[in-house]
């Protein structure tokens, strides 16, 4: 949430923060706690921080896209080119146990996110395996930030790999029309 906007450029775990004073109330308090946290040596206090994207599965804003979609009323905002980087809440919780037991962990910064998307194709896919027309553009809405976050280092220093994926299992997708 706090980066700046990436367009189509790689964020990584060294990317700074948007600090500008539009995305201030977003971003200093994601600013203020890693610097508290990054203060303390990882050797005394072994932490790490872990970035996660949008989080997709039961009882997350996917609900939510899927619910409009269903009901017709979901728009992407602008053309939909805008990159997301969603990670299944299980994935996430995998990277935090990974992150607790690793050794080498302590002092580390991590995007723990599965692979970025385009927030149109995300929208036209999930329409697509929910049996729905795919959701209209609308020209007129502001383009969203563009977040293309990469899980390389997560990858390589913890060993860790989104395993759930982005998609709503068949029954979830069955459970949320009974809701």
């Amino acid at each position: 949430m706090a980066y700046p906007d990436g367009g189509d450029a790689w964020l990584d775990e060294s990317t700074p923060f948007d600090t500008s004073g539009a995305r201030a109330e977003t971003s200093r308090p994601v600013v203020e706690m890693e610097g508290m946290v990054r203060a303390l040596d990882p050797r005394t206090v072994a932490w790490s921080i872990l970035r996660g994207g949008p989080f997709v599965g039961p009882a997350t804003f996917q609900d939510g896209a899927i619910a409009r979609l269903r009901a017709g009323t979901e728009r992407v905002p602008a053309d939909g080119s805008n990159w997301i980087s969603p990670v299944h809440v299980e994935d996430y919780a995998e990277a935090i146990a990974l992150t607790t037991h690793s050794p080498t962990a302590a002092g580390s910064v991590l995007h723990i996110t599965d692979g970025p998307v385009r927030n149109g194709d995300y929208l036209d896919q999930l329409a697509e395996r929910l049996g729905v027309p795919h959701p209209p553009r609308d020209p007129d809405a502001a383009r969203p930030r563009s977040c293309r976050c990469s899980n390389r280092a997560a990858r390589e220093g913890l060993d860790w790999r989104p395993t759930h994926g982005i998609w709503p299992e068949r029954t979830e997708s069955v459970e949320s029309t009974r809701s």
